[in-house]
């Protein structure tokens, strides 16, 4: 978690984006061998949980640093689009989701979406992460008055020949209205 921390702190001060995009991509790597089965409390998405959630007041988590990466990077699709799938790899509970929209991430997902609607790879990813973040009721209703359905029905509309888009689109979709 340290050494993670430093390398963010390091790449962000410097703007170094091959070398922040690189630690994003370590970290969802870390998150891949979480164990996923429900139920095996208190081991479940155990890594992310501790990159993700903010133990004391004040105290940045891995998440923080995610998002700042996503501030930097926003204007380039390639690279936000990697982003967005560290992002989703950290969205594992309902406190995490919460932290991402109270730092920002569910707007900045939104506005990325709006601003590089054309390319289909950001846009997918960013279906993955807003699906993930939307497990939180909370959350659905800040998506929805932040305009996360519409983008993404602007998604589907524009990437209508592309499987993938359309999957992740009608799951984010799924996620985000249900219960609604």
């Amino acid at each position: 978690d340290a050494y993670i921390k430093e390398w963010f702190n390091a790449g962000l001060e410097a703007g170094d984006t091959p070398f922040l995009l690189e630690v994003c991509a370590f970290v969802r790597v870390l998150l891949t061998d979480d164990d996923r089965r429900q139920g095996v409390h208190p081991y479940t998405f155990q890594r992310a949980r501790i990159l993700g959630e903010r133990k004391r007041p004040g105290a940045r988590a891995v998440l923080e640093h995610v998002l700042n990466v996503f501030r930097l990077v926003h204007g380039n699709a390639d690279h936000a689009a990697e982003v967005c799938l560290t992002i989703r790899s950290l969205a594992v509970n309902d406190g995490i989701c919460m932290d991402i929209s109270r730092l920002g991430g569910t707007e900045l997902l939104v506005t990325a979406m709006v601003k590089h609607i054309e390319h289909v790879r950001l846009c997918q990813h960013a279906c993955v992460a807003l699906k993930m973040i939307s497990n939180n009721d909370a959350n659905k209703a800040l998506l929805s008055a932040n305009g996360g359905i519409k983008v993404v029905l602007m998604a589907l509309g524009t990437h209508t020949d592309h499987v993938g888009m359309q999957n992740q689109g009608l799951a984010a979709l799924s996620s985000m209205t249900l219960r609604q």
